[in-house]
């Protein structure tokens, strides 16, 4: 009898499709090799090929797709610890926590073997998985990369920082959104060659941004690397070969999770490592965000050893500034931003203006503590909380300083710019966006706008929390006899709720239209009804007809109710008293 092995050797094959829809993807697959002499089988040998091809046609030539085969080689490799083999699962991990995407053709069937790469970036990740990495080096990846033009605020703050790390160990950057903080920060890593660095942030989704930036600053350092959860390598593998001298890193890692660890009070024994790793910089985005707590705090403390730079990145620094010294702080504000803009011309002329994409603000500030002095408190600020507290009911405790300064909003002054204070200004102020302390307070707004002389005729839209919870225009039926569209009913109904609950308000109703409300019984009553919507629809719609409507049958619909239950009793009620 003979005997043969079903242990049949395995080669990863890579092959493209060339049509537009597959332009600029290679498939990274597996297949089975009928030879078993390993040492004759090179890659992209004739052997490898042919099985290869005999595995892609399975799946190719029934439907009369052409392919290109562009590499094989046997899973099968040397190395020090011996014969070792590997998969396509393990190239297609490191391919996505390099940073490429995948293309997904098939949903229904999960064709999932599909990249948005090249060829040499997938033999890098073969390599990389013999070698026992997570993930290639931004240097690895990135192609016809240029250098990132930093704009001067921008280089200003690298340079203040650099030097500031000289003399101390903490920088706060008070920068507006979009200033470009992470690729900022990231060239301060680059420059003074941190061998450790720790992204630290309240808001984990941000991993992916910080990842893809990485790549723009280091697509030239192919000592540097990235790791996190998800991304680039583990923490584990980046401190094995940070200690063996061949890579300097950037981890990423959420407060969330080091908050949890049992060495800062947490529940659970983990992150240990990362608590026990010597940071050179420790960069905190969003630093107004969960670092002040205690839980918070106690976490910058376990991390931060005698000579950690910290670097802290903020738009709304506020409950930090106090801890650092002016020459610690670096501010970018959308005043200096639109002064950049508006003078780029005459200091740099010819020069492409770096600002011109960003929008022309105009910048209003007001001094309500000098108009509403009760509400400024001991430091000399106005008591934005306070001012805007609401009770239990979930109305403004302060109503008629609220009103006093909604009207102040829109009072006409010639010494004075408000907002709303013509029509002029008001065309201006189409669209603003108000910010409230709380979902309550922005609820008690709403229903305040909304009955106010002025604001009234603008649509206000609460999107705080569930908003108003009784704005769901959603709800309403859209008929065919209305003339516009899905979206114009839904506004028609929201001005339509809004002016009927100021009629209602303003007791107009009560000389409105009276209904004759004597029915002999429920099934005359329901018969009246549908002849009134009859003659509803046949009228011209608008908002002042169906007020009229809506009051006027509303009002006989209870009165008629009313006076059946009245008749329904009172005969029920006189044969009894005919019996005694």
């Amino acid at each position: 009898m003979k005997f043969t092995s079903s242990l049949k050797l395995k080669l990863i094959y890579v092959f493209r499709i060339n049509d537009a829809a597959h332009r600029g993807c290679l498939k990274v697959g597996e297949a089975t090799c009928d030879n078993d002499n390993v040492f004759d089988l090179a890659p992209n040998s004739k052997a490898l090929n042919e099985s290869a091809k005999k595995r892609i046609n399975q799946y190719t030539q029934t439907a009369g797709i052409v392919y290109d085969l562009l590499y094989t080689e046997l899973t099968i490799y040397n190395s020090r610890k011996g014969l070792c083999s590997f998969n396509d699962k393990e190239v297609h991990s490191v391919l996505e926590r390099s940073g490429i995407k995948k293309k997904i053709f098939d949903t229904e069937n999960k064709a999932n073997e599909w990249f948005i790469t090249d060829l040499e970036t997938v033999k890098r990740a073969i390599t990389a998985v013999k070698e026992g990495r997570e993930s290639l080096s931004s240097a690895e990846i990135s192609h016809d990369q240029t250098p990132i033009v930093f704009r001067p605020e921008q280089r200003e703050a690298i340079e203040k920082t650099k030097k500031q790390f000289k003399k101390s160990n903490q920088m706060l950057w008070n920068a507006k959104m979009r200033f470009g903080k992470t690729l900022s920060a990231l060239q301060v890593v680059k420059d003074m060659d941190f061998s450790r660095t720790l992204i630290l942030t309240h808001r984990p989704v941000v991993d992916s941004g910080w990842f893809e930036d990485f790549g723009k600053i280091f697509y030239d350092s192919p000592d540097f690397a990235y790791g996190s959860k998800n991304n680039g390598d583990s923490h584990a593998s980046l401190e094995v070969r940070a200690k063996q001298g061949k890579c300097r890193y950037v981890y990423f890692a959420s407060m969330q999770d080091l908050r949890g660890s049992e060495l800062v009070g947490g529940n659970f024994d983990k992150n240990n490592e990362v608590f026990a790793t010597a940071w050179d910089c420790i960069i905190v985005d969003e630093a107004h965000e969960g670092t002040q707590t205690e839980l918070g705090k106690a976490v910058m403390q376990e991390l931060t050893k005698a000579n950690t730079k910290i670097l802290r990145l903020s738009g709304t620094p506020f409950n930090l500034l106090d801890d650092f010294k002016e020459d610690e702080i670096y501010t970018w504000d959308y005043v200096m931003e639109q002064r950049a803009k508006t003078s780029w011309d005459l200091t740099h002329f010819g020069d492409p203006n770096p600002y011109a994409s960003l929008p022309t603000m105009n910048i209003y500030t007001y001094d309500l503590g000098r108009l509403l002095h009760e509400f400024v408190d001991e430091d000399v600020a106005f008591n934005f909380r306070e001012f805007f507290r609401v009770n239990e009911a979930g109305n403004f405790i302060h109503e008629k300083d609220v009103s006093a300064f909604l009207n102040l909003l829109t009072e006409e002054d010639k010494d004075s710019c408000y907002p709303f204070a013509n029509e002029e200004y008001r065309n201006i102020f189409r669209h603003t966006l108000w910010m409230l302390p709380g979902v309550k307070e922005a609820r008690a707004m709403s229903a305040l706008l909304q009955s106010h002389p002025v604001f009234q005729h603008f649509k206000v839209v609460n999107v705080a929390g569930n908003g108003d919870e009784d704005d769901d225009y959603f709800t309403y039926p859209h008929n065919k006899i209305y003339p516009g569209n899905l979206k114009d009913h839904c506004s028609y109904e929201e001005q339509l709720k809004r002016s009927l609950k100021n009629y209602i308000m303003s007791r107009n109703m009560e000389a409105g239209e009276k209904v004759q409300a004597d029915f002999s019984d429920a099934e005359a009553l329901y018969e009246y009804i549908l002849e009134r919507h009859k003659q509803y629809l046949g009228r011209k719609i608008n908002i002042e007809t169906d007020i009229r409507n809506i009051v006027a049958t509303n009002r006989m619909l209870v009165e008629a109710i009313a006076d059946l239950f009245y008749k329904t009793q009172h005969k029920e009620k006189m044969p009894l008293a005919v019996e005694y």
